[in-house]
């Protein structure tokens, strides 16, 4: 087999990107019935967007996003919070398993990737406990040789780390390791770790955002794989 990898996002690559943000509407509503609606359901889901989205170090992991936010507007209008961070832990991790949703071609295509390559990893953001038993709900853990998770190392993408670590001690050709993502992180983060990357277009405004040109731009996680096949077919000609 060619010594290749494929690495994949998991939100919004392999997991529709809008299930993810309908668990983070349940939760925030959620916590706002707890709390007698003290606070409006979209003040939550705002404040856990800054939170996610700031650039402070160490980043916060989306599930303590969720409790700080919490915390915040509970010093901002004066309630006594109900519930632990652990509760909130769990809440965030039940909700994301039970809405999460596979695009159609996840299954097809990490076939083809393990027919095409001898290893798929797998690099995100996303809290361990939640991506595995995401995986596993979906039937798709096994098919990862490796899962690298942000927060174990204290950074977030677009961090060259986290794609370098991806494929440490493989026995891989670093010309034939490509990052399959849907966010500018993705392509940044893998381009500077000296990876090839493919970054499926979900959303028009993301070229807006892109830094670093991607090798090739799809319409979806099959298509990404049949540039992956090309590819590899040319390079071994």
């Amino acid at each position: 087999m060619i010594r290749c990898c494929i690495i994949l996002d998991l939100f919004g690559t392999l997991t529709d990107l809008e299930s993810d943000r309908q668990a983070h509407e349940i939760i925030s509503r959620k916590l706002s019935e707890i709390h007698d609606k003290a606070f409006e359901p979209i003040e939550h889901l705002r404040l856990y967007d800054e939170l996610i989205y700031s650039s402070r170090e160490p980043p916060l992991t989306s599930k303590e996003a969720v409790w700080q936010a919490l915390v915040m507007l509970s010093k901002s209008k004066n309630f006594k919070i109900r519930v632990d961070r652990d509760f909130v832990y769990r809440l965030h991790r039940e909700i994301h398993i039970e809405v999460s949703k596979l695009y159609n071609d996840v299954l097809s295509s990490l076939n083809k990737a393990r027919s095409l390559c001898r290893y798929i990893v797998l690099v995100t953001d996303a809290d361990r406990d939640v991506t595995e038993e995401m995986l596993k709900k979906h039937g798709i853990y096994e098919y990862f040789d490796r899962i690298i998770i942000g927060e174990e190392y204290g950074t977030r993408k677009p961090d060259a780390k986290l794609f370098i670590k991806a494929i440490e001690g493989l026995d891989v050709d670093k010309n034939l390791c490509f990052m399959i993502g849907d966010s500018w992180k993705d392509v940044e983060g893998a381009k500077n770790a000296g990876l090839r990357a493919v970054l499926i277009l979900r959303r028009k405004d993301i070229l807006e955002k892109l830094k670093v040109k991607p090798d090739y731009i799809a319409s979806s996680l099959s298509d990404a794989l049949n540039f992956i096949e090309k590819y590899l077919t040319n390079a071994m000609c």
